[in-house]
């Protein structure tokens, strides 16, 4: 295949925007044209990881945190670390800042409002229909978020960004989980603090089934229950599903159509982070597009491995995930933790998270001998 001279990207969320950013990163030559059904870029997002090196606008985020806790009200395991802080980039901002180096380094032209219908490799080229028109193009990218396929659980948030009346937060800390005990699923509120007044609060379930309203008045429930709170401003608010399926999802499903963010797997299965994963993925697929090195499916298998037990223990309730999280962050190195949750874990750091993790399985098995042989058939191979 001759090297590429126009690729359509379609979708301009994180997945588009990482891929366009890497192939100016790479010194992409030709036209790029990024479609998206939205009319524009809205502040719908907040993307935190943990600072690893290597991570594009690392130095453009606005919040850095060296202590996050996990666990039940007044019961928990609070971490620090001085070398990996847990790290906050607005969607606004990404969105600014992504644009900004995509229109300085490529030949772009962002076609907004518009839907995509069909993406059909013809092996010469690649005719990519939308509600506007046919368009052929070199390479297409597909980026418009993860893929329909079925879930043992999903992963489902709605949060708010708030504004209180009084000091109530402690700005800090992060509450990576905030756990309650739900009859729906495994239950826990997430929270930002960017003062101590302001933080972005989210109620995320971990189960079989989506029900936004019932989140809501959770949320609703323990800012009143957590910290005495009777009224508060709501600046912005956002919410999604992500599925928790492990399985390795191909990169390239055909010669000249490629896939992007989460259409590609680039969600962690068993955490929902994306962000990171999707740039180290981006680059990637600029390098196969540019120079036809091979591409492979974000995240290593062991990680998809791992990703799959905890989430076949969650399905069959071999554990208490209350206290799997909690004594697995009680018992692992901050800074292994960090870097395994933000790929850039070492071997050293892989033994020690299996070694925390073990811990954590025999202190939440729920000794049902149905669910250890649930989980212990479970098998993963490399992709």
């Amino acid at each position: 295949m001759s090297r590429p001279r126009r690729v359509a990207i379609i979708g301009a969320g994180l997945g588009g925007l990482a891929a366009a950013c890497a192939l100016a990163d790479y010194g992409f030559v030709g036209e790029v044209v990024i479609i998206d059904a939205k009319t524009g870029f809205r502040n719908d997002r907040t993307w935190c990881w943990w600072d690893v090196p290597g991570v594009p606008f690392r130095d453009e985020v606005s919040h850095r945190w060296h202590a996050w806790s996990v666990g039940t009200e007044g019961c928990g395991a609070v971490s620090r670390s001085a070398q990996h802080p847990y790290i906050h980039l607005s969607g606004e901002r990404y969105y600014r800042l992504a644009r900004h180096k995509i229109e300085q380094s490529l030949d772009v032209r962002w076609q907004w409002n518009t839907s995509v219908t069909g993406i059909v490799d013809r092996g010469d080229s690649v005719l990519v229909r939308s509600s506007e028109a046919i368009m052929s193009v070199d390479i297409a990218i597909d980026a418009r978020g993860q893929l329909p396929f079925s879930s043992p659980l999903v992963q489902y948030f709605v949060g708010e960004h708030i504004r209180a009346d009084r000091p109530v937060f402690q700005p800090d800390t992060v509450r990576l989980m905030d756990f309650r005990y739900d009859a729906h699923g495994l239950a826990f509120t997430y929270v930002l603090p960017y003062s101590t007044t302001e933080a972005l609060v989210e109620d995320t379930l971990i189960g079989n089934s989506v029900d936004f309203p019932a989140r809501r008045a959770a949320l609703s429930a323990y800012l009143a229950r957590r910290h005495g709170l009777e009224r508060w401003e709501v600046v912005r608010g956002e919410s999604g599903v992500i599925a928790m399926n492990a399985r390795a999802v191909p990169s390239r499903p055909s010669p000249r159509v490629f896939l992007a963010g989460a259409a590609a797997g680039a969600t962690r299965a068993a955490t929902g982070y994306t962000y990171v994963r999707a740039h180290r993925h981006a680059d990637r697929l600029a390098r196969a597009i540019i120079d036809g090195e091979p591409l492979r499916s974000p995240g290593k298998w062991r990680y998809r491995a791992l990703d799959a037990l905890l989430i076949a223990a969650l399905r069959h309730r071999a554990i208490d995930g209350v206290r799997f999280f909690t004594s697995l962050f009680h018992a692992t190195p901050a800074d292994a933790l960090a870097r395994f949750m933000s790929d850039a874990s070492t071997l050293a750091d892989e033994a020690a998270v299996i070694t925390g993790a073990a811990s954590a399985f025999a202190a939440a098995s729920m000794l049902d001998p149905h669910a250890r042989r649930q989980v212990a058939g479970l098998t993963i191979a490399p992709a």
